[in-house]
């Protein structure tokens, strides 16, 4: 029976199946962070919100975004004379992707009060 199931097995042809995520992981972390946060910053908690976010951000490793050591990647691919593509950069993308996710997630802790002050930035440093 054993040699009956090897052999049943060998002759089966195995697939790889490639697919793509169907979520995208900055927004799971985004979610995550999310979940933790309990205040929303106003203009008399400043203090708290801030321990808050930090601790958070130092746990998901997304402070650096904040305090200019995660510099982002050049967005286009370099050839071999060092001159840029046209070619997207997947380290830029994906340094991108999580620099919006931590944007979003600094706007989603602020009060409405505080938010319009912060209106028309466009990065999680901005802000």
């Amino acid at each position: 029976m054993a040699s009956a199931l090897s052999s049943s097995s060998s002759t089966t042809p195995s697939t790889t199946a490639t697919t793509s995520p169907l979520v995208n992981p900055s927004l799971l972390l985004l979610s995550n962070m999310l979940s933790m946060m309990a205040v929303k910053l106003d203009f008399t908690n400043y203090i708290m919100w801030k321990h808050q976010i930090v601790v958070i951000l130092e746990a998901y490793a997304m402070i650096g975004f904040l305090e200019d050591s995660r510099v982002a990647p050049d967005p286009f691919l370099k050839d071999s004379s060092r001159n840029f593509t046209r070619e997207a950069n997947p380290e830029y993308l994906n340094w991108k992707s999580r620099e919006q996710a931590l944007f979003t997630f600094i706007n989603s802790t602020l009060s409405p009060s505080v938010l319009a002050i912060t209106m028309g930035q466009k990065s999680a440093k901005g802000v």
